[in-house]
């Protein structure tokens, strides 16, 4: 529904990415204020200690904003915080979009992470934000008590960070879930090609719009 407070939760852990890069530059947030929604980007904490650290920042976030229920867009790692939130306040959301949700117990993609993470928080750090199941920092039967509609975009394209087996897997964990049409990742050059459909698509599913059903895809 337009007006109704819209909250996004940018990608990234320990990059140099923030809700500017991700939602301003891309122009999906200018995009769904065009659409008459009150949109909330806040930064995420740039090197957080563990999931929690995130939790409680995004949820400070979004107290300071309104004390009623918002519709949550996260992308990538932020759709961890996005999770936790949801899981640990109850409430405070009333829809959730996943966008390209960042994959769990890769070898080689969670080597990579610990090499930025180490240098700044340790391996302690690294071990707790890089644990998860199908998606970090949740486990996965605690993806079957989220008690409101959730949609994820999948990436339209093979990617090594947001692997189709997370989209499969939340899909047979989460009790009420859409799949909804494949797009690049935001900050990838070609995005913008698909810009306007996934606007669209995501400002659909939030308002309680019906949106083409792109469950199959999760089969091919």
């Amino acid at each position: 529904m337009a007006g109704s407070p819209l909250v996004l939760v940018h990608g990234g852990l320990y990059e140099d990415v923030d809700a500017a890069s991700f939602w301003g530059r891309t122009g999906i947030g200018a995009g769904l204020r065009a659409m008459g929604f009150s949109v909330h980007a806040p930064a995420r904490p740039s090197a957080p200690r563990s999931w929690e650290e995130e939790r409680d920042a995004l949820l400070m976030a979004i107290s300071s904003r309104t004390s009623d229920p918002v519709a949550m867009v996260a992308a990538s790692n932020g759709c961890s915080v996005a999770l936790r939130a949801v899981l640990d306040m109850p409430g405070v959301a009333r829809a959730l979009v996943l966008c390209w949700p960042a994959t769990a117990g890769d070898e080689a993609i969670d080597a990579s992470a610990r090499e930025r993470i180490i240098p700044i928080a340790g391996g302690a750090t690294a071990d707790r934000l890089l644990a998860g199941q199908i998606i970090r920092g949740v486990l996965d039967d605690e993806l079957e008590h989220i008690g409101i509609p959730v949609a994820i975009v999948p990436s339209e394209a093979d990617d090594a960070f947001h692997q189709r087996s997370t989209v499969q897997g939340l899909y047979r964990h989460l009790p009420q879930v859409t799949i909804l049409e494949p797009a690049p990742p935001a900050l990838r050059s070609n995005f913008r090609h698909y810009r306007a459909r996934f606007i669209a698509n995501v400002a659909a599913t939030i308002s309680g719009e019906r949106v083409a059903d792109w469950s199959d895809w999760r089969a091919e």
